[in-house]
């Protein structure tokens, strides 16, 4: 089955795409999409682990930079 946009041209299908800042798998599966935050989250813990492993540093400080900076990024848009 082929489907056209307004000006007839054959519109592309795809696995996957990005909707709203998801993305939205053919069979409505969401593994790519939880690979893809479970990834930015290690590598925000990458760009923050020298400060949250100086033992200089306190642990309510190193609880408070996670809280507010490597949570987020994986749990952002995880709520209904």
């Amino acid at each position: 089955m082929t489907i056209r946009d307004r000006h007839g041209e054959e519109l592309k299908q795809v696995n996957c795409f990005k909707y709203l800042g998801s993305l939205v798998a053919d069979r409505g599966g969401c593994e790519k999409e939880v690979q893809l935050r479970v990834n930015a989250s290690w590598l925000k813990w990458k760009e923050v682990k020298p400060e949250m492993t100086d033992k200089r540093i306190p642990m309510r400080l190193e609880a408070k930079v996670y809280t507010t900076t490597v949570r987020p990024v994986l749990v952002y848009g995880l709520e209904f």
